[in-house]
């Protein structure tokens, strides 16, 4: 039977989603990562060459690409709507799956929470959320077929966690979520043998590899991935590099003991209200309370970050399945294998918990909601929960007021992002003055010496050029790459293009990385500046007939265009 009321409460949670994320829409604007995707999606299906660094996460681009061009998405805006629709389908899909096994209530407080923390400026859909999506229902897959004992279900998961190797090359870590299963399945067996399972699960994964291999090879985008994957190798091993081995390691190691100092301090927190609340005098229950609540929102406002925090909530409650007596097999099966999200989809990334963070717990918060309420702290049990529920509380409001008043990725806190830039692609976003201020004088300076639809390199700002209406070329930023590489991107971008970008530098705030790059392109063709303020300079190559170049104050920048 359809519980109506279940369904109400639900729609009105979504009705919330819908609002908080959507006004956290109109407000950020990175330097970095943002301007990767908008020229991405603008771009790299076709002129692949030209930045085949995207290769990593190619389907991504293709996909959304595809999505862009479909529904006339050619706005920050427009790519946020699509990841404001992803994340209220996602979270539908967890609802819909979980209320056969745990209450509504647990659901939507465990959304909830996962909602709040969803933090940052990089609210575009990204080869994050689609790894997340992939996973997710991957993981439900799997736990449907088993439970069910139906091994089609379990090979559709394995043809998803295969397809999704192609949205982000490091899911290739998927390849472990059976091996997982299987261990779970020593402590809680449901009836279904693990090793069929495993089986039918690796076998649609191939059939997934093989599928994502075919969409690409259809569209011509074959070779790009396999310059890709020839390159994985270098980038891994290389220490220098951001996405090698050593330093993903070390960004690991980083993730996993703030997530358990956090949930220390979470646990440490509760006992103080715990004892509080059993106080018989009145100031001492009040003091201890209001401490414990202070120590909570300090260490939110100094340590903490919200997705360290979601994440320490998913620790806490694996921990505590383990406590349950008679627990539901299939149910404590859920909880362990939902683990596999935030605490493995990370792996390979090299980004903090900002980046990441947003999505990998909209399947476990609400099960571990359900294992700390439900389960080990029963109504009988009325002093802890009500701990419980305040911590919960604190938490939340916690996460909104950092959300208020912290920086975003690499921009200023909500209350600084009121200022506007003047171009279609950031119609409708917020942000800071100085953000506002630098890109409206590009446009009214620089744009008028570029001609439309040019490469370029710029080395302060990603999103600038796709503000200036500009494609990317070879290279995107040096922190996303050494200059053994960015020599290899630029040989290829010119071997497939015979083009040359503008090169737009901050020569006050110039990393050496863009020097080597400066020397690599006049290696190819001698370089000029054609445009400077002093601080900005604009760049450009141009093979002259005589030996002398002209000044840059003699420059008509429209003569020298190819």
């Amino acid at each position: 039977m359809i519980n109506l009321s279940s369904h109400k409460a639900f729609s009105i949670y979504l009705l919330f989603a819908a609002l908080f994320l959507g006004v956290q829409m109109f407000q950020g604007l990175s330097y970095l990562d943002i301007g990767m995707y908008m020229s991405g999606y603008q771009h790299f299906t076709s002129d692949p060459y030209a930045s085949y660094f995207l290769g990593q996460w190619i389907l991504t681009y293709d996909v959304t690409s595809a999505l862009c061009k479909l529904f006339s998405i050619n706005s920050f805006l427009g790519l946020r709507v699509l990841h404001l629709v992803y994340v209220l389908v996602t979270q539908t899909v967890v609802y819909l799956y979980l209320r056969q096994y745990i209450s509504t209530r647990s659901i939507i407080t465990g959304l909830l929470i996962a909602t709040l923390a969803h933090y940052g400026s990089y609210t575009e859909i990204n080869y994050n959320d689609y790894s997340a999506l992939l996973l997710l229902l991957s993981i439900l897959c799997y736990h449907g077929g088993a439970d069910r004992d139906n091994q089609w279900i379990i090979m559709m998961g394995g043809v998803l966690a295969g397809v999704a190797v192609y949205f982000r090359i490091v899911n290739i870590t998927y390849i472990c979520l059976p091996l997982c299963a299987m261990l779970i399945s020593k402590k809680w067996n449901n009836g279904h043998s693990p090793s069929n399972g495993a089986t039918f699960f690796y076998i649609g994964m191939c059939f997934g590899g093989l599928l994502g291999y075919v969409v690409l090879l259809c569209q011509g985008l074959d070779n790009v991935f396999a310059l890709t994957f020839n390159d994985i190798a270098g980038i891994s091993s290389d220490k220098s590099d951001t996405h090698g081995m050593l330093y993903v390691m070390r960004s690991m190691y980083d993730l996993y003991t703030e997530v358990v100092a956090n949930a220390g301090y979470i646990m440490l927190f509760w006992i103080i209200i715990v004892a509080g609340m059993k106080q018989t005098r009145r100031i001492m229950r009040i003091t201890l309370v209001a401490v414990a609540i202070v120590l909570t929102l300090v260490m939110m406002n100094f340590s903490f970050f919200p997705s360290n925090i979601t994440m320490a909530l998913c620790l806490i409650g694996g921990v505590g399945v383990f406590f349950i007596r008679g627990v539901y097999p299939p149910l404590a099966h859920l909880v362990m294998i939902s683990m596999f999200l935030p605490f493995v989809m990370p792996v390979g990334s090299n980004a903090e918990p900002s980046f990441y963070g947003k999505e990998t717990c909209f399947l476990t918060l609400p099960l571990v909601m359900y294992v700390l309420f439900e389960e080990l702290m029963p109504k009988k049990e009325q002093l802890e929960r009500r701990a419980a529920m305040c911590m919960i509380g604190v938490l939340g409001a916690g996460l909104l007021f950092f959300n208020l008043t912290h920086k975003q990725m690499e921009e200023g806190n909500r209350i600084a992002c009121r200022y506007t830039v003047d171009s279609p692609l950031t119609r409708g976003i917020l942000t800071t003055k100085e953000n506002a201020d630098m890109y409206n004088y590009l446009i009214r300076e620089v744009k008028p010496h570029i001609r439309q639809g040019s490469y370029m390199i710029c080395s302060f700002s990603l999103p600038a050029v796709s503000i200036l209406d500009c494609k990317p070329w070879a290279v995107y930023s040096t922190v996303y790459s050494t200059d053994r590489m960015n020599d290899r991107y630029i040989k290829v971008a010119w071997k497939h293009t015979k083009e040359l970008p503008y090169v737009l530098l901050d020569e006050e705030n110039l990393p050496d990385g863009y020097k080597h790059i400066m020397e690599e392109l006049s290696l190819i063709r001698k370089y000029q500046k054609i445009w400077t303020d002093g601080k900005y300079s604009l760049y450009y190559s141009k093979p002259y007939p005589g030996p002398e170049r002209p000044k840059i104050t003699d420059v008509d920048p429209y003569r020298h265009h190819p």
